[in-house]
């Protein structure tokens, strides 16, 4: 019985401890899955109602906008959190570099020590599974390069 209780506790423990993204040693924001929109709130009275999704009625989304210093420079960071029944389902964020391509590949070799699906070279990270889908990639924009990324629980483009 006692080992069926912890190979449970393990199997409960391994499934949350999966699905998070480790992004803070960077200088983004890392966030638990499921917390509350209250708890959401009290870490960032700034953030604001974004709208209900268009995909699925039951989200509802939030924005947050900040800068913070990634690689040695400040960079805007805009996040969206994805909520069903005000519990954190899944959230995404962009980097606004008015960088060169070679900025997200420092920023990928920086960040892949603590991301075990940033594995090999490329512009485009992806991982997916039954419990949580976490992705980080980059896009080109006029004025340089957005670095993009998230994870969620949703399952789908939200």
């Amino acid at each position: 019985m006692k080992l069926f209780l912890l190979v449970l506790t393990f199997i409960i423990t391994g499934s949350k401890d999966c699905c998070k993204l480790s992004l803070s040693s960077m200088g983004l924001n890392d966030y638990e899955l499921e917390i509350s929109l209250d708890s959401l709130k009290n870490l960032h009275p700034e953030i604001e109602y974004f709208g209900s999704s268009n995909i699925r009625e039951d989200i509802e989304i939030y924005s947050l906008k900040t800068k913070t210093v990634i690689l040695g420079s400040e960079k805007k960071v805009v996040y969206y959190f994805g909520l069903i029944d005000d519990r954190l389902k899944g959230y995404t964020f962009n980097v606004h570099t008015e960088e060169r391509l070679d900025y997200f590949y420092e920023f990928i070799e920086n960040a892949k020590a603590k991301n075990d699906f940033l594995e090999g070279d490329g512009i485009t990270f992806s991982e997916k599974d039954e419990l949580c889908h976490k992705f980080l990639r980059t896009k080109q924009e006029r004025k340089g390069i957005i670095i993009f990324g998230g994870i969620d629980k949703i399952g789908s483009i939200w």
